[in-house]
């Protein structure tokens, strides 16, 4: 979700317009990047 230019801020397809929470495409990117069997063998 880090902006390539500024690593300390989001993307702005991933920011809600208030640069602290993340859109409705921002939570996506995040649940996409963690699988099901590693949260389930935790």
């Amino acid at each position: 979700m880090r902006s390539p230019a500024d690593p300390l801020s989001m993307r702005r397809a991933y920011d809600s317009g208030d640069n602290l929470h993340p859109s409705d495409a921002g939570y996506r990117a995040m649940a996409a990047a963690i699988s099901l069997p590693m949260l389930l063998s935790a």
